[in-house]
């Protein structure tokens, strides 16, 4: 089994937090899986999983990640104001 430093991986990388980390992780290793093409992935790593946390680590595959919030989306509603009066 192959272990991989996912911290020092964050501190070297502009991923905010662990959560996007994986998933950007599982994007570069879907796309790996998807080219079909075993010659693009080490020997020594064996999964795409793998290969992906590497190219991730050596900074081989970076995405933009920009987080937003839609508040309608979570279900927030307005709150009321809460001065009190008397």
């Amino acid at each position: 089994m192959i272990f991989h430093d996912l911290e020092a991986i964050l501190k070297t990388t502009q991923i905010p937090d662990k959560y996007v980390l994986a998933q950007v992780i599982s994007m570069r290793a879907r796309q790996l899986s998807e080219l079909h093409n075993r010659a693009l992935i080490d020997e020594t790593s064996g999964r795409c999983i793998n290969a992906a946390v590497g190219d991730v680590a050596d900074g081989q595959f970076q995405v933009d990640v920009t987080l937003e919030i839609d508040a309608e989306a979570l279900g927030a509603r307005e709150v009321p104001d809460a001065s009190l009066e008397e």
